[in-house]
């Protein structure tokens, strides 16, 4: 099984390999309305992360799929280190969190993925 994970606003946390057919749901702001999730829109979202999975899980992402990232990984008893970009720091709870530092402000986190993927930064 794949370690890595999309975190995706219209289906949950979901393996890599996972095929969906197109969709376009977002939880940005500047999207069109008919698009945008908010948080408080009930959704049925899937989660592939093993229950209880013991591997520590990095996060890259915008501050928007935050709450999600942390309600589909609750029940995981490894650690969670989120990325983050932004001047404030998140308020979450149960996570390590770093900013990576970039002037960046778009898609940042692809940046950080591969500075990730080249050793530049590290994990937990």
């Amino acid at each position: 099984m794949s370690k890595v994970f999309i975190l995706s606003a219209g289906w949950g946390l979901i393996g890599a390999e996972f095929l969906t057919p197109s969709y376009d749901i977002t939880f940005s702001l500047s999207a069109d309305r008919y698009k945008r999730r908010r948080n408080s829109d009930r959704y049925h979202d899937l989660c592939m992360l093993r229950e209880n999975t013991d591997d520590d899980i990095v996060f890259f992402g915008g501050k928007d799929y935050l709450p999600l990232f942390c309600a589909l990984t609750a029940k995981s008893r490894g650690r969670r280190l989120v990325y983050y970009n932004s001047g404030n720091v998140p308020r979450l709870s149960g996570c390590t969190l770093k900013r990576y530092e970039t002037t960046t402000r778009t898609n940042w986190h692809y940046e950080c993925v591969h500075a990730f993927l080249e050793g530049q930064i590290g994990a937990i």
